[in-house]
């Protein structure tokens, strides 16, 4: 209100806070269990403690945060559709508020903001190149970065959680974690198995590669058909190729395309072995390969094979 003249204004109101950096950071969805289990998590990544009073979802689900409501720096917090059936899974998980509507498993834009500004927003789906083991497979939605600057409405800066369930109110596992210590990351298993009692060595789905290779190759080791096998070729009808996948961002690991003449004396290295391409495939790369040794003549005889060396 405004004193002018010895008389008051008639009342305004508006809204006033500091700057709030509230990210949502991680989504599930499509529970695999009960649609019920589906929940928001939505984190401070300022340096300082968020009043979170009249904080609103603009767009997808309706909730807004009643006056008093703080969250710590760092902190998260976890909104549920239904929190009786919520408990009954994550029982030692706080629940901060319950909202009406409901994810669409489908993918939807999803919104937070004040009254004022927007503060959040992305418009998540469940086919590529969004990760597609959050469609009913149990797995939330994670976003990787929850305290930079990554820019949510971009597909490759979020991944599945590590485990099924995802990790409401908490940080989500390390998805390159081997707890097991068999060589496979945890997430790899849960992903394929929903256990980690697996081991490196087994073939479950017999055919022929363990499941150490499955991982190493991208292929899926429960069926037997989807094996990415190496595959050779001729590049311009002169030079023997090979092909393979590989997940992307494999730390560790080492992939390596020998040749030879005689398979006795195998060779590797830029003088002998020459890369085509890389290319992009979701969550892996496709890589070509070439021999610099043409076909000829001389050289009618020509082997190239795959090395890969697990850490």
């Amino acid at each position: 209100r405004i004193l002018h003249n010895g008389e008051w204004s008639a009342l305004n109101e508006a809204w006033f806070g500091l700057r709030l950096d509230l990210r949502i950071t991680e989504i599930h969805f499509h529970p695999a269990e009960n649609p019920d289990h589906e929940f928001i998590e939505i984190t401070n990544s300022s340096t300082e403690t968020a009043d979170l009073s009249g904080v609103t979802f603009f767009d997808g689900i309706q909730f807004t945060f009643p006056n008093g409501i703080i969250l710590e720096a760092g902190k998260s917090l976890v909104l549920v559709v239904n929190e009786i059936a919520f408990k009954e899974k994550y029982p030692d998980v706080p629940v901060s508020g319950t909202y009406t509507g409901r994810l669409r498993n489908e993918g939807e834009r999803i919104a937070l903001g004040t009254p004022t500004a927007e503060l959040f927003a992305v418009t998540y789906n469940n086919k590529k190149p969004w990760p597609s083991a959050t469609e009913g497979k149990g797995f939330s939605l994670v976003l990787k970065d929850s305290t930079g600057n990554a820019d949510p409405t971009d597909p490759t800066n979020w991944r599945i959680s590590t485990k099924p369930g995802g990790s409401p109110g908490d940080s989500d596992p390390d998805p390159r974690q081997d707890t097991d210590a068999d060589a496979l990351p945890d997430s790899w298993e849960y992903l394929h198995f929903g256990n980690l009692q697996q081991t490196a060595i087994t073939d479950p789905d017999h055919d022929g590669y363990a499941n150490l290779l499955e991982f190493a190759l991208g292929s899926k080791p429960a069926k037997a058909t989807s094996i990415s096998h190496p595959a050779a070729g001729l590049h311009q009808g002169t030079h023997l190729t090979l092909t393979y996948r590989r997940p992307a961002n494999l730390q560790g690991w080492t992939y390596r395309v020998e040749v030879s003449a005689d398979l006795q004396a195998w060779q590797t290295g830029f003088t002998h072995v020459e890369i085509l391409s890389t290319t992009p495939a979701g969550d892996e790369e496709i890589i070509t390969a070439r021999d610099t040794t043409p076909v000829s003549s001389s050289t009618s005889t020509r082997f190239i094979r795959l090395v890969i060396e697990s850490p």
